[in-house]
């Protein structure tokens, strides 16, 4: 039995990759906002409702799921959110504390719960794939609290990577651009099918514990991205 948990598995990326792992055979737990919603991306999983910048919540979740299997391959840390596109100088405490609670701040507990099952399993070692942005490498105007939220991702993945190693746990970050979802449809740039992200992911996930791919970048060929100042 391998088993995957993917967050913010309702829709868009999370939908792709949930729909990838099951296609290789991993049993998963979605967790996500909406419970229709994940159970449209795969009724026979282990379907978690959660809001995951509760803290209170986003811990039942992993207990829940932790309690039912003997242990856990893979974590997706995809659940995210672009919010509103503002100059710098108007962003809200509120709007940038929101972006970043579920962008990053959510994402390292639940990093932590899967290191610890992961470390504590025998034998241990595991998968963690944080779900990046090429706005970690070059921003886009009016998206400072994405953009901040992405660039940490890069600091938790760098630090789960070294300091999981020794115990077989791997750490990616996958960097998209623009995947065609509904967070990406308003910037009117080139996209290409969120399936191939879950291609990537269930491909690296089959790998064993003694390679590692800390970062791979995906781009819509003619995006503007390369160009970008």
């Amino acid at each position: 039995m391998r088993t995957a948990i993917v967050t913010g598995g309702g829709r868009g990326l999370g939908r792709s990759i949930a729909e990838a792992l099951a296609a290789a055979g991993f049993s998963l737990a979605l967790i996500g906002r909406h419970e229709s919603s994940l159970r449209e991306t795969a009724p026979d999983a282990l379907i978690v409702p959660a809001d995951l910048t509760d803290p209170a919540a986003l811990d039942a979740a992993f207990a829940q799921i932790l309690g039912a299997w003997p242990r856990l391959d893979v974590l997706v840390n995809n659940a995210g959110t672009f919010g509103r596109s503002a100059p710098l100088e108007d962003v809200g405490r509120e709007e940038f504390d929101a972006v970043l609670a579920l962008n990053l701040t959510a994402a390292f507990w639940c990093t932590q719960h899967a290191v610890r099952a992961m470390k504590a399993q025998r034998p241990t070692g595991g998968r963690i794939f944080n779900i990046g942005s090429v706005s970690a490498h070059r921003p886009r105007p009016n998206s400072v609290a994405y953009a901040v939220s992405k660039h940490g991702m890069t600091g938790l993945t760098r630090a789960v990577a070294l300091e999981g190693r020794e115990h077989g746990i791997n750490c990616t970050q996958l960097d998209i651009g623009n995947a065609a979802t509904a967070m990406t449809a308003p910037l009117g740039e080139p996209t290409f099918d969120p399936a191939h992200v879950g291609t990537i992911v269930a491909t690296l996930a089959a790998l064993p514990h003694d390679v590692s791919v800390p970062e791979l970048t995906m781009l819509a060929t003619t995006m503007p991205y390369l160009g970008r100042a």
